[in-house]
Protein backbone atom coordinates (compact mmCIF):
# COMPACT_ATOMS: atom_id res chain seq x y z
CA UNK A 1 0.00 0.00 0.00
CA UNK A 2 1.17 3.44 -0.64
CA UNK A 3 0.06 7.12 0.45
CA UNK A 4 1.19 9.99 -1.42
CA UNK A 5 1.60 13.94 0.04
CA UNK A 6 2.47 16.89 -1.76
CA UNK A 7 5.12 17.78 0.45
CA UNK A 8 8.77 18.96 0.52
CA UNK A 9 10.94 17.09 3.32
CA UNK A 10 14.42 18.09 3.95
CA UNK A 11 14.80 16.01 6.95
CA UNK A 12 14.09 12.76 5.44
CA UNK A 13 15.83 10.74 7.86
CA UNK A 14 13.86 12.17 10.53
CA UNK A 15 10.68 11.81 9.06
CA UNK A 16 11.67 7.82 8.42
CA UNK A 17 12.48 7.39 12.38
CA UNK A 18 8.85 8.98 13.18
CA UNK A 19 7.23 6.50 10.50
CA UNK A 20 9.38 3.43 11.87
CA UNK A 21 8.17 4.36 16.09
CA UNK A 22 4.49 4.89 14.46
CA UNK A 23 3.83 1.80 12.72
CA UNK A 24 5.73 -1.49 11.67
CA UNK A 25 4.04 -2.05 8.66
CA UNK A 26 5.94 0.99 7.48
CA UNK A 27 8.37 -0.02 5.09
CA UNK A 28 10.15 2.91 3.16
CA UNK A 29 9.70 6.77 1.59
CA UNK A 30 10.43 7.77 -1.98
CA UNK A 31 10.88 11.97 -2.63
CA UNK A 32 10.81 13.28 -5.75
CA UNK A 33 10.22 16.97 -5.41
CA UNK A 34 7.34 17.47 -3.77
CA UNK A 35 5.86 14.68 -4.18
CA UNK A 36 6.48 12.08 -1.05
CA UNK A 37 5.61 8.45 -1.44
CA UNK A 38 5.14 5.92 1.68
CA UNK A 39 5.08 2.25 1.52
CA UNK A 40 3.44 -0.12 3.67
CA UNK A 41 3.11 -3.48 3.71
CA UNK A 42 0.58 -5.00 4.74
CA UNK A 43 -1.87 -2.37 4.09
CA UNK A 44 -2.64 -0.05 6.45
CA UNK A 45 -6.51 0.35 8.40
CA UNK A 46 -8.23 3.67 8.25
CA UNK A 47 -7.00 4.69 12.01
CA UNK A 48 -3.03 4.15 10.99
CA UNK A 49 -3.69 6.10 7.70
CA UNK A 50 -5.04 8.69 9.57
CA UNK A 51 -2.00 8.75 12.31
CA UNK A 52 0.39 8.73 9.33
CA UNK A 53 -1.57 11.72 7.64
CA UNK A 54 -1.37 13.53 10.81
CA UNK A 55 2.52 12.58 11.21
CA UNK A 56 3.35 13.72 7.92
CA UNK A 57 1.32 16.93 7.88
CA UNK A 58 2.76 18.09 11.07
CA UNK A 59 6.07 16.94 10.48
CA UNK A 60 8.38 19.16 11.76
CA UNK A 61 11.81 18.91 10.55
CA UNK A 62 14.44 19.79 13.47
CA UNK A 63 14.12 17.66 16.54
CA UNK A 64 15.28 19.30 19.72
CA UNK A 65 17.99 17.33 19.70
CA UNK A 66 19.08 18.34 16.49
CA UNK A 67 18.65 22.23 17.59
CA UNK A 68 20.81 21.51 20.77
CA UNK A 69 23.74 19.38 18.29
CA UNK A 70 24.06 22.66 16.23
CA UNK A 71 24.08 24.19 19.25
CA UNK A 72 26.96 22.27 21.11
CA UNK A 73 28.65 22.38 17.82
CA UNK A 74 28.72 26.20 16.93
CA UNK A 75 28.68 27.24 20.02
CA UNK A 76 30.10 25.68 23.13
CA UNK A 77 32.57 23.44 21.42
CA UNK A 78 34.17 26.84 19.71
CA UNK A 79 34.25 28.90 23.22
CA UNK A 80 35.97 25.51 24.69
CA UNK A 81 38.21 25.28 22.32
CA UNK A 82 39.42 29.08 22.31
CA UNK A 83 39.46 28.71 26.11
CA UNK A 84 41.46 26.07 26.27
CA UNK A 85 44.07 26.99 23.95
CA UNK A 86 43.80 30.52 25.61
CA UNK A 87 44.93 28.86 28.47
CA UNK A 88 47.64 26.93 27.36
CA UNK A 89 48.77 29.81 25.69
CA UNK A 90 49.10 31.78 28.86
CA UNK A 91 50.83 28.66 30.32
CA UNK A 92 53.55 28.46 28.04
CA UNK A 93 54.15 32.21 27.90
CA UNK A 94 54.73 32.18 31.48
CA UNK A 95 57.25 29.32 31.62
CA UNK A 96 55.55 26.60 32.58
CA UNK A 97 57.66 23.69 30.85
CA UNK A 98 60.76 25.69 31.96
CA UNK A 99 59.60 26.05 35.41
CA UNK A 100 59.06 21.57 34.93
CA UNK A 101 54.97 22.32 35.88
CA UNK A 102 53.55 20.67 33.21
CA UNK A 103 52.54 17.52 33.99
CA UNK A 104 51.28 18.61 37.35
CA UNK A 105 49.28 20.88 35.69
CA UNK A 106 47.94 18.25 33.30
CA UNK A 107 47.45 15.90 36.82
CA UNK A 108 45.78 18.86 38.51
CA UNK A 109 43.16 19.13 35.86
CA UNK A 110 42.62 15.01 34.97
CA UNK A 111 42.05 14.78 39.37
CA UNK A 112 39.28 13.05 40.30
CA UNK A 113 36.69 15.49 42.26
CA UNK A 114 33.63 14.33 43.85
CA UNK A 115 31.28 17.32 43.60
CA UNK A 116 29.55 17.79 46.65
CA UNK A 117 25.75 16.73 46.12
CA UNK A 118 27.15 14.35 43.81
CA UNK A 119 28.21 10.19 43.95
CA UNK A 120 30.61 9.80 41.49
CA UNK A 121 34.09 12.04 40.61
CA UNK A 122 34.57 13.92 37.71
CA UNK A 123 37.84 15.90 36.12
CA UNK A 124 38.10 19.32 35.14
CA UNK A 125 39.35 18.01 31.49
CA UNK A 126 36.42 15.69 31.17
CA UNK A 127 33.99 18.70 31.87
CA UNK A 128 35.20 20.46 28.84
CA UNK A 129 35.40 17.39 26.43
CA UNK A 130 31.58 16.72 27.21
CA UNK A 131 30.84 20.20 26.91
CA UNK A 132 29.48 20.37 30.32
CA UNK A 133 30.32 23.79 31.79
CA UNK A 134 27.50 24.19 33.92
CA UNK A 135 29.66 20.95 35.43
CA UNK A 136 33.11 23.10 34.55
CA UNK A 137 31.67 25.84 37.06
CA UNK A 138 30.82 23.84 39.56
CA UNK A 139 34.12 22.16 39.81
CA UNK A 140 36.09 25.87 38.94
CA UNK A 141 34.33 26.55 42.08
CA UNK A 142 35.30 23.46 44.15
CA UNK A 143 38.99 24.47 42.77
CA UNK A 144 39.00 28.10 44.62
CA UNK A 145 37.53 26.97 47.67
CA UNK A 146 40.31 24.59 47.66
CA UNK A 147 43.81 26.31 47.04
CA UNK A 148 46.04 23.70 49.04
CA UNK A 149 45.14 21.29 45.90
CA UNK A 150 47.41 23.40 43.64
CA UNK A 151 49.40 26.10 45.81
CA UNK A 152 52.84 24.42 44.18
CA UNK A 153 51.60 25.22 40.94
CA UNK A 154 51.78 29.13 41.31
CA UNK A 155 51.67 31.18 38.99
CA UNK A 156 50.01 28.95 36.44
CA UNK A 157 46.90 27.89 38.53
CA UNK A 158 46.10 30.36 40.98
CA UNK A 159 42.37 31.69 42.83
CA UNK A 160 42.52 34.29 40.45
CA UNK A 161 43.13 32.88 37.12
CA UNK A 162 40.72 30.35 38.03
CA UNK A 163 38.15 32.94 38.51
CA UNK A 164 38.60 34.37 35.82
CA UNK A 165 37.80 31.40 33.66
CA UNK A 166 34.78 30.40 35.58
CA UNK A 167 33.44 34.37 35.51
CA UNK A 168 34.29 33.83 31.50
CA UNK A 169 31.76 30.79 31.66
CA UNK A 170 29.28 32.08 33.56
CA UNK A 171 28.88 35.19 30.91
CA UNK A 172 29.04 32.33 28.09
CA UNK A 173 26.12 30.49 29.85
CA UNK A 174 24.31 33.81 30.83
CA UNK A 175 23.68 32.41 34.17
CA UNK A 176 24.18 33.79 37.55
CA UNK A 177 27.45 33.22 40.15
CA UNK A 178 27.12 30.18 42.32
Amino acid sequence: MQIQFTKTIENTQKLDTELRALTQKYQYLNQKGDLLTLTFEPALVQAEVDAVSGLVNNFVEVSVVDLLRIYMETKVVPFISNMKYQMLAENISMGISQAGKTADVLGLFNTDIVLPGSSRPVTFKQTLDEGSLTVTVQLLQYFIDHPELYSDLSPFVTVDRLTIIKNKIIAFLQISPY
